[in-house]
């Protein structure tokens, strides 16, 4: 059995279940999702609730708090965490040619070579429970009857003294660049923007031609942004991992998918770019 426990927020989650079952479906064994670490942490401001019960075929256990509760520091003691990778720990991507049938997972395993090989299966799992309301239906048609296009732009919180050390910007140039790429690479292109802050995107582009801004999903319901994202027939993400699932669960063969190419701050700051957290498919700005 595969173990993953889970944190984060639904991006996250997402990459971690993904890097689980696609270990779980290679070593031909079965997967166990892990949600303690969400019941031991609800109280803390910074802990964001488990979300993956939107999809139909993820099982999921609250079980085993109190060893869930010890990983945290057991991981930040090398001693503690060497012994736990030699029982089968698994803490990063580098280590996962090391697992075996009895691994446990806890990380963020945002890397797509993680799972590419079983995109199919994934697909699979990651089907939404409930229908769309009206409201999201009526944006769906529209998506489906244009060359639609998506912009996600995260503002609110990667605005904080937090997040705004963490993440690179991703400047009103490079929604513009990304913007003229579409136009010369696809006719007629509509595009539906989808924010945090939809005044400063109305402010920026209320005069793009053939727009539609979208503002009926949110608390609880906005994971159904994700999924109207993904129904459009290209993306234009920012760095988070919510806009980046948008992206990979858009099921379109011909799909252009644009992405900043900095997607943390110390990127920038050493000058890297880190690019392995994309499919190579996709083209950066």
């Amino acid at each position: 059995m595969i173990t993953v426990i889970l944190q984060g927020g639904l991006g996250n989650q997402l990459f971690q279940y993904a890097t689980a079952k696609a270990l779980s479906l290679k070593l031909d064994t079965t997967l166990n999702v892990n949600t303690s670490f969400f019941s031991i942490h609800k109280n803390k401001s910074w802990c964001r609730p488990y979300e993956l019960f939107i999809f139909q075929n993820i099982v999921s256990q609250d079980s085993n708090k109190l060893w869930v509760h010890l990983v945290p520091f057991l991981r930040s003691n090398s001693l503690f965490a060497k012994h736990l990778q030699k029982t089968g720990w698994i803490f990063d991507g580098d280590n996962l040619n090391k697992a075996k049938k009895n691994s446990i997972l806890y990380g963020y395993f945002q890397k797509e070579s993680y799972f590419s090989g079983y995109r199919e299966e994934i697909l699979k799992d990651f089907v939404f429970i409930e229908p769309l309301n009206s409201d999201n239906q009526t944006i769906a048609y529209q998506i489906a009857e244009c060359n639609s296009v998506s912009i996600h732009i995260r503002r609110g919180d990667y605005l904080n003294s937090v997040n705004s050390h963490v993440f690179a910007e991703c400047s009103l140039s490079y929604f513009q660049q990304a913007i003229e790429y579409i136009k010369n690479n696809i006719k007629t292109p509509h595009f539906f923007f989808f924010s945090d802050d939809l005044s400063w995107v109305k402010n920026n582009f209320a005069s793009l031609e053939s727009s539609h801004f979208i503002d009926i999903n949110h608390g609880k319901n906005s994971y159904n942004d994700m999924r109207l994202m993904s129904l459009c027939k290209h993306n234009i993400i920012t760095n988070s991992t919510f806009s980046w699932w948008s992206a990979w669960l858009n099921q379109n063969p011909n799909k252009i998918v644009i992405a900043p190419k900095h997607f943390y701050k110390n990127e920038i700051k050493n000058k890297e770019i880190i690019t392995s957290i994309y499919p190579t498919t996709w083209t950066l700005l």
